[in-house]
């Protein structure tokens, strides 16, 4: 089993096989785990009130993101209908022994798939984290018919100014077939964009490459204008990075 850097939930290939042909195969393999169904079953009691009627919970983070020693939540949500599509995020703060909402937030018809025979979901159980006082949300794009490469993005916001900044974006792009890995970290904070490119086959004996870039456009995002709105956006946004 090989996992890669960014956590226990890519999962690049489950065997080590011998030769090439049998390889073939192996990389048709997905790049996700699949997290059980109790996952629902496990949430505290106090996250269930906060969840809107004929919505179901996709993931659940809780952290503090004001800094003020209390827990918050952040909550991803789609619709237990399975003909209405559709995600939303939903972030509450605990002030006063209660928790209030601050942000509720639509992320598009394309997020997740129900009945999509070739279209994975972009969220899963893993798409959200609270550590640090920052919000970490976790998209994939991998297509369920042809699988021949994988692309996930994290997004990484820290409530500023009674806003959520971006302050760092990481995309991971794995081709299965060629072996190709290229991983980009942009850092908003220091202005600094790495890119490190890498291949899996060792068969193919090509070094990993690092390059260090200067953020030229230090434009700001903040989570409440970003768009969310179609399948390309994360695409586009990772393109500027070059």
């Amino acid at each position: 089993l090989m996992q890669s850097s960014k956590g226990l939930d890519r999962v690049l290939f489950t065997i080590k096989l011998k030769n090439r042909n049998s390889m073939k195969k192996l990389i048709l393999l997905p790049f996700y785990l699949v997290i059980p169904s109790t996952y629902a079953e496990n949430l505290p009691a106090s996250v269930s009130p906060l969840v809107a009627k004929n919505w179901q919970i996709i993931s659940f983070a809780k952290g503090d993101l004001n800094q003020d020693q209390t827990d918050d939540i952040a909550l991803l949500l789609k619709p237990k209908n399975v003909k209405t599509s559709g995600a939303r995020l939903d972030i509450y703060f605990h002030q006063n022994n209660q928790y209030t909402l601050k942000l509720s937030k639509a992320l598009g018809a394309w997020s997740y798939a129900n009945e999509q025979e070739c279209i994975g979901s972009a969220f899963d159980e893993s798409s959200l984290n609270i550590q640090r006082h920052v919000l970490k949300i976790k998209l994939h794009d991998e297509p369920l018919c042809t699988n021949t490469y994988s692309l996930n993005y994290t997004y990484t916001f820290k409530y500023d100014q009674h806003r959520f900044q971006l302050i760092g974006f990481d995309s991971f792009s794995g081709d299965k077939l060629t072996g190709n890995i290229t991983e980009k970290s942009v850092n908003y904070l220091s202005h600094k964009i790495k890119i490190h490119n890498s291949n899996f086959f060792p068969d193919k004996k090509i070094k990993a490459k690092i390059e260090w870039k200067n953020l030229e456009n230090k434009k700001s995002h903040y989570l409440e204008n970003m768009g969310f709105d179609n399948d390309d956006y994360n695409l586009n946004f990772e393109e500027q990075y070059k």
